[in-house]
C-alpha cells in the first residue's frame, strides 16, 4: 500500500486491489475470514462468474462515493507516509464491499445511480445523520446472493467501527429472533 499511498481510488484500482488479494490468500497468506470471503479473482467474463461469487466482485460500472478527505489511499486509510502500521480489515473490507455487485445502495440520489439502488430507501442513522464524517456519499449493505453479510451493517458504520451503532444491524438482529421465534413455535405446534 505504501507505493499507492497518493494514488485516486477509483474502480480500477478496487479491481487491482481484490486481485491482490486474491493473489495473497492463493499464495497461502492467512487473511482473516473477512477478507478470505472478498479474496475474488476479478473476471473480464462476468456472464461466466457464478452468481453467489459475481456478487462479490467490484462493479466496473460504478461510480466511486467517497467524500472529501477520503478519496486516496492515504486519506481514506489515515496513512502517514513514512507509516508501517498494518491496514485494518474492516476499511479494506468497507472499501471493497461498498463497490461489489451485491452492494444495494440506499437512499441513493445521483443522477446515475445503479440498478441496485433505491433512493426511496431509509439510510441507516449514523449515515442519515448529518453530524458523522463518512467516508462514503452513499448509505450501502452488501449481499452474497441471497445473503446479507456483516449482520446487516452498512458499510459506512463498518469503516467507522460502529457496528454497534447502525441501525441496520438492529433491524437485522430483530427480524432474525422473529424468525428464529416463529420457527421455535411451529416446532412447538408441531410437537404438541
Amino acid at each position: 500500500m505504501n507505493d499507492h499511498l497518493d494514488t485516486v481510488i477509483d474502480i480500477d484500482f478496487l479491481s487491482r486491489l481484490q486481485g491482490m488479494l486474491y493473489g495473497l490468500h492463493f499464495s497461502g497468506k492467512q487473511l482473516g475470514p473477512h477478507l478470505a470471503t472478498i479474496a475474488i479473482r476479478p473476471s473480464e467474463r462476468l456472464s461466466g462468474v457464478l452468481k453467489f461469487r459475481k456478487s462479490l466482485q467490484v462493479n466496473p460500472e460504478l461510480a466511486v462515493d467517497l467524500h472529501e478527505g477520503f478519496r486516496t489511499v492515504r486519506e481514506y486509510f489515515s496513512l502517514p507516509s513514512t507509516t508501517k502500521r498494518l491496514i485494518y480489515e474492516p476499511k479494506i473490507e468497507s472499501l471493497l464491499l461498498s463497490y461489489v455487485f451485491g452492494a444495494k445502495t440506499r437512499g441513493h440520489t445521483a443522477g446515475q445511480a445503479d440498478t441496485s439502488s433505491d433512493a426511496n430507501e431509509q439510510a441507516c442513522g449514523r449515515c442519515s445523520a448529518q453530524k458523522y464524517k463518512l467516508a462514503h456519499e452513499t448509505c450501502s449493505q452488501t449481499y452474497r446472493g441471497t445473503e446479507l453479510l456483516n449482520g446487516g451493517i452498512c458499510n459506512n458504520c463498518l469503516f467507522a467501527g460502529g457496528t454497534q451503532l447502525c441501525s441496520f444491524r438492529r433491524k437485522y438482529l430483530n427480524n432474525l429472533q422473529t424468525s428464529v421465534s416463529l420457527v421455535s413455535r411451529f416446532q412447538l405446534m408441531v410437537l404438541s
